[in-house]
């Protein structure tokens, strides 16, 4: 997604969003594995099957959301329930990751609760450990185009999903 009035590039905002993170985790005792440290393409399907092979505790796809409609704005993470039997387990282990990154989200940005919302996105539909899709912001949104474009909105950012990241390893929620 570009974003309208600066044309912001979403994979510049998660991608420094994203790497944030991982320094935060790492800093915590947190291992880390990127799917992207730049602009080389991975396919959806590719992201999901790194976290499987190395059998990760979580995986979150960090992303800022895009509309037609310019007046949406706010935060959303989303899960995806897993059709495979054997996961039955992890719905609610998503739902969990899911809740306690929306949590921070809203604590840390302020920004409008769009909640924690079921979408048969990619990345969800075909992990097999517990993940989340987090939309931080709508980058179609003007004001919150401006938001994603400020180096300590992205750290906020950073540190609510890091937060939510290290409440689901440690129980907290």
């Amino acid at each position: 997604a570009i974003g309208p009035t600066t044309g912001t590039f979403e994979r510049d905002v998660v991608l420094d969003v994203g790497m944030q993170v991982s320094e935060m985790l790492k800093a915590q005792g947190v291992n880390t594995i990127m799917t992207r440290k730049g602009t080389a393409w991975i396919t959806l399907e590719d992201r999901a099957e790194v976290a499987n092979r190395a059998n990760a505790d979580v995986f979150v796809s960090i992303h800022a959301n895009s509309s037609e409609r310019t007046d949406l704005n706010g935060s959303t993470v989303y899960i995806c329930n897993p059709s495979d039997p054997e996961l039955g387990n992890q719905w609610s282990m998503r739902q969990a990751l899911a809740n306690v990154i929306q949590r921070h989200l809203l604590k840390e940005l302020g920004r409008p609760d769009l909640g924690v919302r079921e979408a048969n996105f990619s990345v969800l539909r075909n992990t097999t450990v517990p993940s989340s899709l987090v939309e931080i912001a709508y980058l179609s949104h003007c004001d919150e185009e401006k938001l994603l474009n400020d180096p300590s909105f992205r750290k906020k950012a950073a540190s609510a999903i890091t937060a939510g990241i290290v409440d689901y390893l440690l129980g907290k929620y």
